[in-house]
């Protein structure tokens, strides 16, 4: 059965204290104590349920690499089955439990920058800034 990844893009700020690692584990346990688990692909706890992508990281696919260009820059992601859209609201929704606003009260939480539309979004901001 194939599915889907559901990313949240975050970029630290100065005030941000915990290590990327430390924020992906707080992060899966926030995941894991709401709805969004229901569609979930679960792995073996060695591997972890919410995976870190980060600028650097080893493990970065290519195709991911010139999105987490940019210091400071993470992301999260969670793998869930095919079954995800009949809970559609779920990831993409704005409702208080969705993927979406965990990630953003997340990113409030533990001051980091939230971008809901990925690196695109950060482009912009920093266009704006002109500091592309």
């Amino acid at each position: 059965m194939s599915g889907e990844a559901h990313s949240a893009f975050f970029r630290r700020t100065n005030e941000t204290k915990e290590s990327n690692t430390q924020l992906c584990k707080i992060f899966e346990r926030i995941i894991l104590a709401s709805p969004v688990k229901t569609h979930m692909k679960f792995y073996p706890d060695s591997v972890g349920q919410v995976h870190l992508y980060e600028k650097g990281g080893e493990d970065v696919p290519k195709w991911m690499e010139k999105g987490l260009r940019f210091d400071g820059t993470f992301e999260l992601m969670i793998s869930t089955y095919e079954s995800w859209y009949d809970d559609a609201d779920l990831y993409e929704g704005e409702r208080e439990d969705s993927f979406l606003s965990l990630a953003k009260k997340f990113a409030e939480q533990f001051n980091l920058k939230y971008y809901p539309r990925g690196v695109d979004e950060l482009e912009e901001e920093l266009e704006k800034k002109c500091l592309t």
